[in-house]
């Protein structure tokens, strides 16, 4: 293993002198008129509201424990306590923490809590604190307006070793084996559709999954679906839980996770110079949007204003970026585009930042790419420094975190930066939070597969 991780570090230095030469093509291409920064089709329509934060993490419970701690900078990655992980390359996570059960159990209020898949908990519990926070009875609500967009990245993974070990090493036959709601707790879409169903919400509603991408895409599902006058409130995010031995092991075979099982807690440094991939963890987020005419009549207070976004595909490889982050900086162009706005208003950028070294410099680059020298102005931060890699989840609670740093006027950090990287040298908000004046932010997503979502918020 560390042979073959010598040999992908060698191959990424080598990228330099490649994305050295065509940065200046990059450049050419995202300014030479292709992807006009002018105000786009959207920008008369009217805007969505986010009225309604709900998230569990690796931090917490709740949009306010988890905002409490990354505004100090705290780290949810341990050494694995959910599993066993003798053995593995990598023996850490970052897991939601014990006191979930109890909330889940107490807010939601379920005849069998346990029927639901764990990726399922997380998505009924973060509705049930967003709307609180939003201060919607849905009861009160034309159930025909309301809808349900959640993305899951892979959430039925966290329960295909415990199956496959009780068949193969019990020797019991299949029937036995099973659980009898294995197909409908599993499946996928169980999340959106057990919420609807909770909610009694008939509005449209579908499960998104796009790797990396999902809780943003399915943002931006639901933008596009109140725009349209589809529906006036829409519960939007994503959900994962993809935490034990099988995933860990899966992960550890391509080299994507980081193995600084020495100090777990610093494993996820994103643009460091030392990074060694990303923490596999577990979480989800659900955020309320509304109409503004809506959220009005209702007199309902926002965190933030939904104002565009942009979708693409890289078109290029199952799991690496295009050189250049040329596919980045188009999705971040367009988005711009869509919301109706320049570079030059962005205030803040939520990264992906994912702690891998091709990742991180491809996003630094494509930031470049499109904010030219505006970018080393402008502050960038990753959440993953602190929660690790939630998948499906993770573009839900960094576009939740980035409307309360609108909000509240402070920018979360990237902790464990500590050996900057010259190919990665913009403002990561080393460490510690920053108040900052902000209008405008961004918030990317870059998914394995080559799955590519932005959105830009207002305060």
């Amino acid at each position: 293993m560390d042979e073959r991780r010598r040999a992908l570090n060698e191959y990424f230095d080598g990228m330099h002198e490649l994305l050295s030469r065509q940065e200046q093509a990059m450049k050419a291409y995202l300014r030479g008129g292709e992807l006009p920064l002018s105000p786009s089709a959207h920008r008369d329509r009217a805007p969505v509201w986010v009225t309604g934060i709900g998230m569990v993490t690796p931090l917490g419970v709740g949009w306010r424990e988890n905002w409490e701690r990354m505004c100090r900078g705290e780290s949810g990655v341990r050494p694995a306590r959910n599993f066993d992980a003798a053995g593995l390359a990598s023996r850490f996570a970052g897991e939601v923490p014990a006191h979930f059960e109890e909330r889940y159990r107490a807010a939601c209020r379920l005849q069998y809590p346990e029927r639901y898949a764990r990726f399922t908990q997380f998505a009924l519990l973060s509705a049930r604190d967003a709307l609180d926070d939003a201060g919607i009875d849905v009861d009160r609500e034309d159930h025909e307006r309301v809808a349900v967009c959640l993305g899951v990245g892979a959430g039925a993974f966290n329960y295909l070793l415990p199956i496959n070990e009780s068949l193969l090493g019990k020797g019991k036959g299949i029937w036995p084996a099973l659980d009898h709601n294995y197909v409908v707790k599993h499946m996928t879409n169980a999340a959106a559709a057990q919420l609807s169903i909770w909610l009694g919400a008939r509005g449209p509603s579908t499960t998104v999954s796009a790797a990396c991408a999902t809780g943003a895409q399915a943002i931006a599902m639901a933008i596009d679906w109140i725009r349209d006058g589809r529906a006036d409130v829409v519960l939007a995010g994503g959900c994962d839980s993809t935490v034990n031995r099988f995933v860990i092991h899966a992960y550890n075979q391509i080299m994507a996770l980081s193995t600084n099982n020495r100090e777990p807690e610093k494993a996820s440094r994103p643009f460091d110079r030392r990074r060694d991939g990303f923490v596999m963890s577990e979480g989800g987020a659900v955020l309320v949007l509304e109409s503004e005419e809506h959220a009005r009549n209702r007199r309902a207070a926002r965190y933030a204003t939904l104002l565009g976004h942009g979708t693409t595909s890289e078109a290029y490889n199952i799991v690496t970026p295009r050189p250049m982050g040329e596919g980045m900086a188009r999705t971040m162009a367009l988005a711009l585009q869509d919301a109706g706005i320049g570079p030059e208003r962005i205030d803040y950028i939520s990264a992906h930042g994912t702690s891998t070294k091709l990742n991180d410099a491809n996003e630094t680059l494509a930031i470049k790419s499109v904010f030219g020298e505006r970018a080393y102005d402008v502050p960038v931060s990753s959440l993953k420094s602190m929660i690790g890699h939630p998948i499906g989840a993770s573009s839900a609670i960094e576009a939740g975190i980035t409307a309360l740093s609108l909000a509240h006027g402070t920018v979360t950090p990237t902790i464990n930066y500590e050996d900057p990287d010259p190919e990665c040298d913009l403002d990561y908000v080393p460490n510690r939070a920053r108040p900052a004046r902000m209008r405008f932010a961004l918030s990317n997503a870059f998914g394995f597969g080559g799955h590519n979502c932005c959105l830009v918020l207002g305060s």
